[in-house]
């Protein structure tokens, strides 16, 4: 399988499921943003930790879209090519390189 390839039927559920579990990982650490969010402090001392927050629910959701698009049957490529965060884009560009 290359890059090109689009995956096996029997896989598009995993696929699916996997991308769940991405979302939930986002969700799990919005909760966990928001809840610190309530202290002004924190926030202000730590910016720079807190916007990991940020990167880690984008980048969770940009993989999901991934593994779903490819559950649809487009070719792991193309799905790369929607991703939105350019950093992630190159990386995962890179790792379909990799697999041709």
């Amino acid at each position: 399988m290359n890059a090109f390839s689009t995956i096996q039927s029997d896989v598009s559920p995993l696929c699916r499921a996997l991308a769940a579990e991405l979302r939930q990982i986002g969700t799990i650490v919005t909760g966990i943003a928001h809840n610190v969010m309530g202290d002004e402090d924190f926030i202000l001392n730590h910016i720079e930790s807190f916007q990991q927050f940020d990167l880690v629910i984008q980048s969770a959701e940009e993989t999901a879209r991934v593994l779903d698009h490819m559950a649809q049957g487009i070719s792991g490529a193309q799905a790369v090519d929607m991703v939105s965060l350019e950093a992630i884009q190159q990386r995962l560009h890179r790792a379909c390189r990799e697999a041709d």
